[in-house]
């Protein structure tokens, strides 16, 4: 047998509230974005505790609603109810 990994997929949850949420990350980003409330959307992405994480700053706004500045799509979430949540990433 091999040597057991620690790299881990793991879940984070990032609030539909119009503020902006750091989270520390490694190098992989962001591997998924889905939604399973209104009022939420989570992402997961590979955590290897050996490699240098890097704060980053995300923001979920609504289809049709406005997008800051210096921002890149992460991901499209569908809700529940019909709603679409776009994770946007600051790249400032």
């Amino acid at each position: 047998m091999g040597t057991v990994s620690l790299r881990r997929i793991l879940r984070w949850e990032i609030p539909v509230d119009d503020q902006w949420h750091e989270l520390e990350l490694g190098p992989d980003g962001i591997a998924h974005v889905a939604a399973r409330s209104a009022d939420a959307v989570e992402v997961w992405a590979v955590h290897d505790p050996r490699l240098v994480k890097v704060r980053r700053r995300f923001t979920v706004v609504g289809t049709g609603h406005p997008v800051p500045d210096l921002t890149r799509h992460v991901g499209t979430a569908l809700a529940p109810h019909g709603l679409v949540w776009h994770l946007l990433e600051d790249i400032r």
